[in-house]
């Protein structure tokens, strides 16, 4: 209704009107820290906008935006959404920095444990270790995607260091992007 009422009123009101009704709509019903802590915390692997952001900041790791004939190789090799910690458990909990299995569950389908690979990057990542995918030269550091290339460089520069906490970080370093990329004010 209150979408509604901004549009109708739209035709006569001033801009200004009309960007404090949207401000106010925004605050009541997704203020930014409810948006930034579904985006840490939500399961964002079924969220429709997931392959966009993952993009997006792909395009920012890459330091330019895709031409469209690099896009259209990506569609071409049809992008994938990737779970870094496999959606099949393949460590043991603790080493992967989680309490247990639930532990696991609750941040499998998290911003931060996913990126984007193409459909036959993804199928050779295929339930792999998360210390196989980072530093086998075949998988994600031959990425067509930025994003997980800079994930492996910084495994090896780290020294082989990926977990929980990673994911928790790289979580709300997506919804600072986010957040910051599709501000409304």
């Amino acid at each position: 209704r209150d979408v509604g009422d901004i549009s109708h009123g739209s035709r006569t009101a001033k801009t200004e009107a009309i960007a404090r009704q949207l401000k106010a709509f925004v605050s009541r019903f997704m203020p930014d820290a409810m948006f930034k802590s579904a985006l840490t915390t939500q399961d964002m692997y079924h969220n429709g906008a997931l392959t966009l952001m993952l993009l997006a900041k792909d395009e920012q790791s890459a330091g330019a935006p895709y031409s469209l004939d690099a896009t259209a190789e990506m569609v071409r090799k049809q992008m994938t959404r990737e779970h870094i910690f496999s959606q099949t458990p393949n460590c043991t909990f603790a080493s992967g920095g989680f309490a247990d299995e639930t532990d696991y569950v609750e941040h499998l389908h998290t911003f931060g444990n996913m990126t984007l690979l193409s459909k036959s990057e993804n199928s050779k990542c295929n339930n792999k270790a998360v210390h196989t995918k980072l530093t086998e030269t075949d998988l994600y550091a031959s990425s067509i995607y930025a994003e997980p290339r800079a994930l492996a460089a910084d495994y090896g520069a780290r020294g082989g260091a990926f977990g929980k906490s990673d994911i928790e970080k790289r979580s709300l370093n997506l919804a600072d992007y986010v957040g910051a990329r599709w501000a409304i004010w």
